[in-house]
């Protein structure tokens, strides 16, 4: 293998632009990271997410720290707020070798923007990190996810899109799990979203409708395993791994899912009591949910970095509850414990979806102007790469 290329010898070194959405409160202090809720366990951060939203700025230091201090790269850290912030941010990287890496998940506290800033650096020259608008946009709407792929043969819960109270069916079993029908990170998700009875649903269904202002999904429970599939590249997709959710130190009166606390709130029960580890598959399990991802990736357009989330029936049938396209990119986040596992670095995985990013939006007449930033990038992945025995490419979509 070639020596690996420093910083001085990139003859013309690529700017890193990392966006990101700054629509929650930031502390005032030098060290310039997010307030923290006064209740981390109060309904109103559950349902309207201000945790989540604030955690981008670490990932965003994160990433910069791995591309400046380890990669010896130009970086500049950008928060927007509207549209035309990101417009005037393309403005200027327009006559440069920039690279864009987008983490920008919403605008003033509504997750619909992702795509819209998505198609405006999609509609630019600059090359950019993460999955294609069409694909965000997709996916943020869960009851549309599901029917689509309901309709590619992938099998989904039973899913109803409730806009009105009255519209509510009244149904024969349960339990029934009930999420708000746009969100990420597990907003407006909480142990009192399984619900048992016709009473409960229709509580919790006025909660989402009132305090979230928006639909409600509600959902057949998949009471069984939950297992992740972290996605990775570019054209040839790639199976990262296939995670699972230990619950075994769950208090006994909490249903088994993942709730917002799960991620949000150290030290609440349910953060401590879901523990994200490699799944222990038996070889048919594991081609059965290898088979669903594939085809979830083919009816979603999933390019990039993504997160699949699915749940095992008793009879070991996959059932897919949630796609995360530009899923959580923190180092204590699902997809970089998953390639840890897998024998690949933070930096690594950051390079790698660099160079997807890279290779899906620069046209081969332009990339001689990424060509030494991308031999930096192949330089620091090429070491460790991937064990053949957990990745699975998937065909071209």
């Amino acid at each position: 293998m070639s020596p690996v290329p420093t910083s001085q010898s990139i003859q013309n070194p690529t700017h890193v632009t990392i966006l990101y959405n700054q629509d929650f409160d930031v502390s005032t202090s030098s060290t310039d990271i997010p307030n923290e809720p006064e209740d981390p366990f109060s309904s109103s951060d559950i349902l309207q997410g201000e945790t989540a939203r604030a955690s981008v700025l670490s990932v965003a230091q994160h990433i910069s720290d791995v591309l400046t201090n380890i990669c010896g790269l130009n970086t500049s850290l950008v928060p927007v707020q509207t549209l035309d912030d990101v417009k005037q941010c393309l403005k200027q990287q327009a006559n440069s070798s920039s690279l864009i890496f987008n983490l920008c998940e919403s605008l003033n506290k509504d997750a619909r923007f992702e795509a819209r800033v998505a198609s405006l650096l999609h509609a630019s020259n600059i090359p950019y990190t993460g999955n294609h608008p069409r694909t965000l946009s997709l996916c943020l709407n869960k009851f549309r996810t599901t029917e689509r792929l309901r309709k590619h043969d992938v099998t989904v819960p039973h899913s109803d899109l409730i806009r009105k109270l009255k519209q509510l069916p009244v149904y024969e079993s349960f339990p029934r799990i009930v999420k708000p029908n746009r969100e990420d990170g597990s907003t407006g998700i909480e142990s009192a979203s399984v619900v048992y009875s016709q009473h409960e649903l229709e509580q919790q269904v006025k909660k989402i409708l009132k305090e979230c202002n928006q639909a409600a999904l509600v959902q057949e429970f998949i009471d069984g395993r939950e297992i992740s599939v972290s996605l990775l590249g570019h054209k040839q997709v790639k199976i990262l791994g296939i995670g699972e959710i230990n619950f075994s130190k769950l208090h006994a009166h909490l249903p088994k899912i993942v709730t917002y606390a799960s991620k949000w709130v150290p030290g609440s029960p349910e953060y401590e009591g879901t523990v994200s580890e490699a799944a222990q598959l038996t070889k048919t399990e594991q081609a059965q949910i290898e088979h669903t991802a594939k085809a979830v990736a083919k009816a979603m357009f999933l390019t990039g970095y993504s997160r699949i989330d699915i749940r095992l029936d008793n009879t070991g049938t996959p059932y897919v509850i949630d796609v995360n396209p530009n899923c959580d990119l923190d180092p204590e986040a699902g997809l970089a414990k998953t390639a840890a596992r897998n024998g690949m670095s933070y930096r690594q995985l950051i390079g790698e979806i660099i160079e997807a990013g890279i290779a899906a939006r620069v046209p081969s007449k332009r990339m001689g102007h990424f060509h030494n930033f991308l031999d930096l990038l192949l330089s620091l992945t090429e070491p460790n790469q991937l064990p053949n025995t957990n990745t699975s490419p998937i065909p071209a979509l």
